[in-house]
């Protein structure tokens, strides 16, 4: 483990101590190569942790690399594998939530995350679909995200939710998250088809899927608490016939060497 920084105070200061730590988990990767400089892998199965306190909750989000299809050149090949046994390793825990984001810019039936997520959760009690890009829908196209979003297609037991952050351009002009929140609640009150879909106006933005998470969350908690308290049991009582079975400590009248 390897400390980047510490005592962040604002969240400016967050995003410069990330990328360092992403280059250097990358730098990592690379192997040493004497006179040249060192690659860089495109991915990794070390992770960036960003711990923050101060919050009286204990969550932990863990943001994976999108599936990959194909790669730039034919030594990035492994990459495939890699990120799809990442997202399998993490998603496959019981006590994970699954946020499946699907790109509305793309072919639904091309994007992989909702097979593995089936195959993961099977009856479909930690898995939440998230549709992106909404402004980016091919035009006349826009009705077969309507049909997913109300579940007529790839349903879910726990829905989909729509949301509309800022582009790349935006984010480099420094757009806050009370603006991008604005602008997303404009776009749906604005633009067709979503203005005029009464039934999805419960899941369009963000604060409505923050809203929903909460309430999966804390339904995944009950659901595993008896297991988890089971299993805090049981390694308790572990514990304690380990220091049973350990050496009485020496008494005033023990050996002394």
């Amino acid at each position: 483990e390897v400390v980047i920084q510490s005592g962040l105070q604002t969240p400016s200061e967050v995003e410069p101590a990330v990328r360092s730590a992403q280059d250097l988990v990358l730098g990592l990767d690379a192997p040493e190569q004497e006179g040249r400089a060192v690659a860089r892998s495109g991915f990794s199965r070390n992770v960036v942790v960003l711990e923050i306190q101060g919050a009286p909750v204990n969550l932990t989000l863990v943001d994976l690399p999108g599936i990959i299809h194909a790669v730039e050149r034919a030594d990035q090949a492994h990459f495939k594998q890699l990120v799809h046994e990442l997202v399998v390793q993490y998603i496959s825990r019981p006590s994970a939530i699954i946020v499946a984001a699907v790109s509305c810019k793309e072919d639904i039936d091309t994007q992989g995350i909702l097979s593995l997520a089936r195959e993961a959760d099977p009856e479909g009690l930690r898995t939440v679909g998230v549709l992106t890009k909404p402004d980016q829908i091919e035009a006349a196209c826009e009705h077969t995200w309507v049909d997913v979003l109300m579940g007529k297609r790839y349903p879910l037991q726990l829905g989909y939710y729509m949301v509309k952050n800022p582009n790349q351009k935006q984010l480099l002009e420094g757009v806050g998250f009370k603006e991008a929140r604005a602008a997303e609640a404009g776009f749906f009150k604005n633009q067709p088809p979503w203005s005029n879909t009464a039934a999805c106006a419960g899941r369009l933005g963000a604060d409505n899927l923050r809203h929903n998470l909460s309430k999966v969350l804390v339904e995944l908690t009950a659901r595993l608490m008896p297991n988890m308290l089971a299993e805090a049991s049981r390694k308790l009582s572990e514990t304690e016939a380990q220091l049973a079975a350990l050496p009485s400590a020496p008494g005033a009248g023990g050996l002394e060497l």
